[in-house]
């Protein structure tokens, strides 16, 4: 099911004075309601980032990449977030492309072990079942890899197990069905402050080359206005950049959005800022991980050409 965000900011809509140029709308759509990382959208309307750079956003969220995708194909939403591995659409006929890889190494995702399963080191993880999402999510890859990394194969390696959203996967990790869940960190310090779980890996550590998020703009779009997707991006690094000089301000923002608590969330905001990216920029390293990952999930039956799929044409230069 898709939702309208309604923000906490709404009302400074009622406060904005009319401007001497035309303003874009953009609709925009974010694959989750959830994501800290998703955030800037709506700090950079409090901000007065996009109203600045022209353009006005309406926000809805879905329930997953496959979601947001299929948005994207019926003209729902013009642009939208969602996650790296989300780019293995585009090669099935999505008419987007992707403009942007707004997060880098990531470190907003960890896996977390149940208090009680008395794991306490990566070794204590061989042959366990362990909570994602969904097959074919970033979190069932991530599992996979995990296995790959330390060499776990057969019995030894983890098994991914595939229950939705993170309060299933919180009632089987307290019930014993599973021994952790792939999460974010902002949720990771959530199990931690609860006392229901421990982070045992950032996974930012482990993948140094990565692309965690991805923006996707349609074909349409950017073929009529192509000057409104640089200024959306323009606006994201902007909004980045407001982030970094107020922390304590964002933080608060961030959790009266997601209704988390703000230790919570400024806990886990060094882990966030260090995700996300105003580079921009798709490299050639993390996009051969990508790349690995569509066939390892099954999604494609082969690597792509993927210097079909994006761009780096918009991205503002650096100033």
């Amino acid at each position: 099911m898709l939702a309208i965000r309604a923000t906490v900011f709404a009302a400074l809509a009622l406060l904005s004075t009319g401007n001497a140029f035309a303003v874009d709308q953009l609709v925009v759509g974010q694959s989750v309601a959830t994501a800290v990382t998703f955030t800037p959208l709506e700090i950079g309307e409090h901000a007065g980032i996009w109203k600045r750079n022209g353009l006005s956003l309406r926000i809805i969220s879905f329930s997953g990449d496959a979601q947001l995708q299929q948005a994207l194909t019926a003209g729902t939403v013009q642009i939208g977030l969602g996650s790296g591995p989300a780019l293995a659409f585009l090669a099935k006929g999505v008419p987007a492309k992707a403009i942007g890889a707004f997060g880098g190494r990531p470190f907003n995702l960890c896996l977390v072990v149940a208090t009680n399963s008395g794991i306490r080191s990566i070794e204590g993880l061989k042959g366990k079942q362990i909570g994602v999402t969904t097959l074919g999510s970033l979190s069932h890859w991530l599992v996979l890899e995990t296995s790959r990394r330390y060499g776990w194969k057969g019995s030894d390696a983890l098994v991914p197990v595939p229950l939705g959203s993170p309060r299933a996967q919180l009632a089987a990790l307290s019930r014993g069905q599973i021994s952790g869940h792939v999460t974010t960190t902002v949720q990771g310090f959530t199990d931690e402050l609860r006392g229901t779980g421990r982070i045992l890996l950032n996974y930012g550590d482990m993948l140094p080359d990565f692309i965690t998020h991805v923006f996707f703009a349609r074909d349409t779009l950017i073929a009529r206005n192509p000057d409104a997707v640089r200024r959306f991006l323009l606006g994201w690094q902007q909004t980045i950049a407001y982030m970094q000089a107020h922390q304590g301000e964002s933080v608060q923002l961030a959790a009266a959005l997601l209704s988390l608590k703000p230790e919570t969330v400024a806990k886990a905001y060094p882990y966030v800022m260090a995700t996300l990216s105003t580079n921009l920029t798709f490299q050639p390293r993390a996009l051969a991980v990508l790349s690995r990952s569509f066939v390892e999930l099954g999604i494609l039956p082969s690597e792509p050409d993927l210097s079909a799929l994006y761009t780096n044409r918009f991205i503002p230069a650096p100033r």
